[in-house]
């Protein structure tokens, strides 16, 4: 069941991203499942710097178009929280059952569109393109707009992140010398426990690398039992086995799509807009001639 990548579209990940939610118990986090399409597509450092105009990764962006359309289909849906799962529908049959052609045209004829079928199948790579969906680009645009912070305006907006996610007496350090410690707070556990964290806050294009975690992790010593690192860009596949590395204190990861995400989930720097739009089923009774 491969799909060609000659002419790499969100449609190739339709398979993907299914076999994902049946592997992580038929449900999972945006990120699981990200982490897993790329695993099973082997997705390089290459591919994860192809960037789209706004800043976001093209291929990451491709799995997101997969994720929007299976709820259309019916084969997904979305907790409002960043928890996707397997519907009913999807957990009856195989992934390699289901006809995403067929399932494409019934969609397009619902919306009243013209069902012009792209040339998708399991092994044929997909033409055509889509307009841009404004609620898959708000992520994209949370991180554009914090590349644009300072540096003490970004160690601020953590700051302001962490007192919301429930952490206490956060401080920002701010101090030359100070290794990489940008900050320091309580994680409230429950009413009785917390946790002493440090973190470092990276507004950085570029993706981040084993070393920065080895120099964080160095600063860290003998200060805390718990380090989280935030930034604007990602981190790469070794960065994030070094975080995780047995025998050492383990270092929390936050890249600039789960930034974005945690924004969209406690409503920081986004607001709700209601939106009215035309419902074109709704003339289809009125088409006689």
């Amino acid at each position: 069941m491969t799909v060609s990548t000659s002419s790499p579209k969100f449609h190739r990940f339709f398979p993907s991203v299914l076999m994902a939610l049946h592997a992580l118990g038929g449900s999972a986090k945006n990120q699981e499942i990200t982490k897993w399409v790329l695993a099973s597509h082997d997705a390089s450092e290459t591919d994860l710097e192809d960037k789209l105009n706004s800043g976001a990764s093209r291929i990451i962006n491709e799995i997101s178009w997969a994720k929007v359309y299976l709820q259309k289909f019916g084969l997904i849906m979305n907790s409002g929280r960043g928890v996707w799962a397997l519907t009913e529908l999807a957990q009856k049959q195989s992934v390699s059952g289901i006809s995403f052609p067929v399932l494409w045209k019934e969609m397009r004829q619902k919306m009243g569109k013209r069902s012009k079928l792209p040339a998708v199948t399991m092994n044929v790579d997909v033409a055509g393109s889509l307009s841009v969906d404004p609620d898959l680009e708000i992520g994209a645009l949370l991180i554009k707009t914090l590349k644009t912070l300072s540096p003490s305006g970004f160690e601020q907006f953590c700051q302001r992140l962490l007192r919301e996610y429930v952490f206490e007496n956060v401080e920002v350090t701010g101090k030359s010398g100070d290794g990489g410690i940008d900050g320091i707070g309580i994680l409230r556990l429950n009413p009785l426990v917390g946790v002493k964290v440090v973190f470092q806050c990276k507004r950085f294009d570029a993706a981040i690398t084993p070393s920065a975690i080895r120099d964080f992790r160095g600063a860290m010593s003998g200060r805390t039992d718990k380090g989280l690192f935030l930034t604007t860009s990602r981190f790469t596949a070794d960065a994030q086995k070094e975080a995780a590395r047995d025998g050492v204190v383990p270092i929390e990861l936050v890249d600039g799509e789960k930034l974005a995400e945690l924004m969209i989930q406690m409503k920081l720097g986004v607001r709700e807009r209601f939106v009215v739009d035309i419902d074109p089923t709704f003339f289809n009774a009125f088409s006689v001639s």
